[in-house]
């Protein structure tokens, strides 16, 4: 029995320690783009202006804003593509 807790416990202590990077590359290697994106987006460090204005802006799309980005000239498949880009050399290819 105490082996079993001793691994709740340790696994708990992991599970704690967990960057902000971790959980982001975590959700968006299984699939949670949006969800990936609402965490990359409030990073401060590690990205250019560009590269997080590319970040959130794709956020934005896929959170019910794409007509509005649409009509000021932004094209969904470019954004998509730009943001997923930043996000693989900058987080995912470490």
């Amino acid at each position: 029995m105490e082996n079993g807790i001793t691994c709740k416990i340790m696994l708990k202590h992991q599970i704690a320690h967990k960057t902000k990077t971790d959980k982001a590359v975590e959700l968006w290697k299984s699939g949670d783009t949006k969800g990936a994106l609402k965490i990359f987006k409030t990073f401060k460090m590690g990205l250019t202006k560009d590269q997080k204005a590319k970040i959130s802006i794709y956020h934005e799309m896929l959170s019910g804003n794409k007509s509005f980005y649409v009509m000021i000239g932004y094209h969904p498949t470019t954004v998509k593509f730009e943001a997923e880009q930043v996000i693989e050399n900058q987080f995912i290819k470490l």
